[in-house]
């Protein structure tokens, strides 16, 4: 698991319109995004840090080498959220 992430409020409510997809594949592997309940990952002092002690919705940006492979990759994805802000993610992957 490379990052985890979810929109919800101060209540454990998921927000709908979160959004995220693998933008560049990895060359020697494979990323892929899922869905899933798990704890949130909030910092404290967040409004919805309270929420971290249950499982919530959650979207899970998932590495896989491909077997016998060691070394460098990079993979890309894209997250948005309903309030609008959009990250770009580049990951360096060190497969030992």
């Amino acid at each position: 698991k490379i990052d985890q992430f979810s929109f919800i409020t101060p209540t454990c409510r998921e927000v709908p319109g979160v959004s995220a997809r693998v933008t560049k594949q990895a060359a020697y592997g494979r990323a892929s995004i899922r869905r899933a309940q798990d704890y949130s990952p909030y910092e404290a002092g967040n409004s919805s840090a309270a929420c971290n002690s249950r499982r919530v919705p959650v979207w899970q940006v998932l590495y896989s080498p491909a077997p016998g492979y060691s070394g460098p990759d990079q993979f890309a994805y894209r997250k948005a959220f309903p309030d609008g802000k959009v990250l770009n993610v580049v990951v360096d992957v060190d497969v030992q």
